[in-house]
């Protein structure tokens, strides 16, 4: 071609002009347009093909994939790699995506899904209550059956637990991610998948602290199947995939598939490292989210996987939260058991809360005065019996806490056992020792409900009064967190600004406390009375709160204050309501570890009257 460029394409090859290849013969090529053939094809002149390439035809083709071809709908061109490829919409609802092999992936249809099936990932209410392993935190046991059952009695929509796969597949659901974090006995100290299904089964949940018998021990770990037999249909399974790998989550899908329970589950991973996996659950049709937040993957990278929620720990900023929200994401605050971690939920728009106690409601009332849905129905077995010599359980009658044996003085909607006596007998120690931190709460009104305050009154009895170790006896307190002792059996947690606790220990006397903040900082301020009650004896207290001030007093037979054992105006002007608690605080994690036998009665909760 005239003022053409040739590119000869040589491979070193010599091509005979001869079907023989012994030289001579006519030629078998000749040269179409574009292309010249040159040389006889003997040995001395073998043949050459030549490629004549028009420079203008090659810059035709160059700017057709540059600019002079456009890439149109459903298509993009990048410049620098030279590839075309495909435009995926971001927009809600799309199901095309790209397939782990690479190519466009629709995904089946998940097995369908209908009212009948009950609670699913799209049936969940607009503020989800999701928490973590069943009630939680400073209880003898969790994330087993029972732990599990009271959770959602207390009103979960899901259930938030750890996933691992043993050696010979069997998959588990526990609150620790492995086994070698588990501090129970016996400790395996293996990762999940190198633990066999009966060793797992071996686990039992009974701290060892306190070196309790294998009789009172509660049971392990529960597979997978017997944890789906209880949420399916009643509360969405959270299941954190972090330890499995890619083999172990192939698994996982074919059990749940087999269930047909694809729309009632969540699964997720910590951000970032677990992200790309999540892909082989969204194929099958799973609904898949990530731990995130700080350094745990941003709300871009979630969103890019895939993952329709994300799970961001109560520490994160408002900015960080509200990123995540805008971002279209489920999101989720966890890990508290706060109500102002709740409220701040709320506020920011999230989707859900996922609290560490579920004795915690995630939608309590506080404005009314009832008997705590998390409370035993009957005592635990092994723990506290309702016969007189092991100790004894008392009835709640609307808004009095009563001693009458007689279950028709309860109100029908509100029977049941709530609080504890225990006795001093010496085979009950064990007992009180596994009872570890039982208590009862309920929520009181703050002060925008009652203006003028209220006055709480109580009785209380030491059984013994030898010295204990910081923390033991009886804790008293109005507190906005459900659970207000460390597991450490140490002070307690910070509550709001604002909110006080009430501490008798029986070697310290009475104490007034006022927490300053959440942060946990020291004590705002503290007011005690050097008074170790005297044991065996029947004590009565009055807490009066009002608009400013609370005040503390021991009340004597007449209901008059007994003299000097009293503690007034402690200025705290910002009480917003919250739960009382009547608790019995266990000292645990130390080898002197001592009892303290309490018991409470006739409590009574009014509001101040006009005048009073």
């Amino acid at each position: 071609m005239a003022g053409g460029r040739q590119i000869v394409f040589d491979t070193g090859r010599r091509v005979m002009a001869g079907g023989c290849g012994c030289g001579g013969g006519q030629g078998l090529f000749t040269g179409g347009p574009g292309i010249s053939v040159a040389g006889s094809g003997t040995q001395t002149n073998p043949r050459i093909l030549t490629v004549v390439a028009d420079p203008e035809m090659c810059e035709i083709v160059q700017d057709a994939a540059g600019s002079s071809l456009c890439a149109g709908n459903g298509l993009v061109y990048d410049d620098e790699a030279g590839c075309l490829g495909v435009k995926l919409s971001q927009k809600a609802g799309n199901t095309i995506r790209l397939g782990t092999d690479g190519g466009l992936w629709i995904g089946a249809e998940p097995n369908p899904v209908d009212a009948r099936c009950g609670r699913t990932v799209d049936s969940l209410p607009d503020f989800a209550c999701m928490p973590l392993f069943g009630p939680g935190r400073n209880l003898p046991y969790h994330g087993d059956r029972t732990s599990i059952l009271h959770g959602m009695a207390a009103g979960a929509d899901g259930i938030y637990m750890n996933v691992g796969v043993t050696c010979d597949r069997v998959a588990f659901v526990a609150a620790n991610q492995a086994l070698n974090e588990y501090p129970f006995e016996p400790a395996i100290g293996y990762q999940w998948r190198h633990t066999t299904a009966a060793q797992v089964r071996n686990i039992r949940l009974g701290w060892r602290s306190l070196q309790q018998p294998a009789s009172t021990v509660w049971p392990g770990p529960l597979t997978l199947e017997e944890f789906l037999n209880i949420t399916q249909g009643r509360a969405v399974a959270i299941l954190n995939v972090t330890v499995l790998n890619a083999a172990e989550d192939q698994y996982l899908i074919e059990q749940l598939r087999r269930r047909c329970c694809e729309r009632q589950v969540i699964v997720i991973g910590t951000a970032p490292a677990v992200l790309p996996r999540l892909a082989a659950y969204q194929e099958a049709g799973i609904d898949t989210g990530a731990l995130a937040g700080g350094t745990g993957g941003t709300a871009a990278e979630v969103q890019g996987a895939g993952c329709r929620w994300a799970w961001l720990p109560v520490q994160a900023d408002d900015d960080t939260v509200s990123t995540f929200v805008a971002a279209g994401l489920e999101t989720v605050l966890w890990n508290s058991a706060r109500r102002f971690h709740l409220e701040r939920a709320r506020r920011l728009g999230c989707r859900g809360f996922s609290p560490d106690d579920m004795r915690y409601q995630c939608n309590p009332s506080p404005c009314r005065l009832e008997k705590d849905p998390w409370c035993y129905d009957t005592p635990p077995t092994g723990q506290i019996s309702d016969e007189e010599a092991n100790g004894r359980f008392a009835g709640w009658q609307g808004g009095r806490y009563d001693d009458s044996d007689d279950p028709a003085t309860d109100p029908p909607e509100l029977k049941g056992p709530c609080g504890w006596e225990f006795s001093k007998a010496p085979e009950n120690r064990a007992k009180i020792r596994q009872a570890i931190t039982l208590g009862w709460a309920c929520p009181i009104p703050g002060l925008d409900v009652w203006r003028r305050g209220y006055e709480i009154v109580w009785r209380v009895r030491f059984n013994s009064t030898a010295a204990r170790t910081g923390g033991t006896g009886l804790i008293f307190g109005a507190l906005d967190d459900r659970c207000p002792t460390r597991s450490d059996g140490g002070a307690l947690d910070a509550g709001a600004t604002g909110y006080s606790a009430l501490f008798l220990h029986s070697n310290h006397g009475l104490q007034l406390r006022r927490l300053p903040s959440e942060t946990g900082a020291p004590l705002a301020e503290t007011r005690s009375i050097s008074y170790p009650p005297f044991p065996g004896y029947w004590y009565r207290f009055k807490l009066r709160i009002t608009p400013g001030e609370i005040s503390f007093w021991q009340l004597d037979r007449d209901g008059e204050i007994a003299g000097v054992n009293r503690i007034d105006n402690i200025r705290d002007s910002t009480y917003r309501g919250g739960y009382l608690h009547l608790y019995k605080l266990n000292r645990f994690g130390t080898a002197s570890w001592t009892p303290v036998d309490v018991a409470f009665r006739d409590l009574t909760i009014n509001p101040i009257p006009e005048g009073g």
